[in-house]
């Protein structure tokens, strides 16, 4: 497996890190690389494509299997482009990161998920307050100082998932036992395509919902409670 990192902030970084100590090539790259990216490859062992030599970056897209777009990169990139061009699979830090955790032995860890315009870090770290509280290990991930996939190797028994619409666009197994959609208004419309793109990310984190799962919808958005009806999750309101 060989995977493509585009984007080396936080979460970026973790990604890179991720790969390489499960043995994975990585290509890495940057739209403004910095000394501290050439350090980072170094480093790791991962080789890194400078964003301005076309012929570079169209070899190693044709070369991996996976691009890890960093929460920054817009879905109208070039390399988002690139990637669907190139049949590459898409996905994001905590898509990755749900999909190794599911085969963490002797059984994965249940994850809380928290989206919305408005109110997300506030909810997310009430949340992990709350889990602590009653005794669980409980960590605030994803758009938080702590990417999901860097948490993984803690030794908490939950996590409590931040997770913005740039994370959520890239996911197609993400799951979480209980999930809250807080609230949606016209935003990151330099990120998204257009307002629905925006709209469409953010259901994603009830694509995957099984009947034992909850999904928590605000009575005032007609919207996201027909999404919330949607699902196959247990709704509360």
């Amino acid at each position: 497996m060989s995977s493509f990192v585009f984007g080396l902030g936080v979460a970026g970084e973790s990604v890179v890190r991720a790969l390489r100590e499960r043995g994975e090539s990585v290509f890495v790259s940057d739209d403004y690389l910095t000394e501290h990216h050439r350090e980072l490859a170094t480093q790791v062992g991962a080789t890194l494509v400078d964003p301005a030599d076309n012929q570079a970056m169209v070899e190693a897209m044709q070369t991996c299997t996976r691009l890890v777009p960093a929460p920054g990169v817009p879905e109208s990139h070039a390399i988002v482009a690139s990637a669907r061009l190139s049949g590459v699979e898409i996905v994001s830090e905590i898509e990755l990161a749900y999909v190794w955790e599911q085969g963490r032995l002797p059984a994965p860890r249940p994850m809380v998920g928290v989206t919305g315009t408005d109110g997300k870090t506030t909810t997310t770290l009430m949340a992990a307050a709350i889990l602590k509280q009653a005794g669980h290990r409980a960590e605030a991930v994803g758009n938080t100082e702590l990417p999901l996939i860097a948490a993984l190797s803690s030794d908490a028994d939950a996590f409590v998932v931040e997770c913005s619409s740039f994370r959520l666009a890239a996911t197609h197994r993400f799951r979480c036992v209980a999930s809250a959609w807080l609230n949606i208004a016209p935003d990151h419309l330099d990120w998204h395509v257009d307002y629905d793109s925006y709209r469409t990310a953010k259901a994603k984190m009830w694509a995957n919902l099984r009947s034992g799962d909850v999904a928590i919808a605000p009575t005032d958005d007609p919207q996201i409670l027909q999404n919330a009806a949607d699902c196959a999750g247990r709704v509360v309101t």
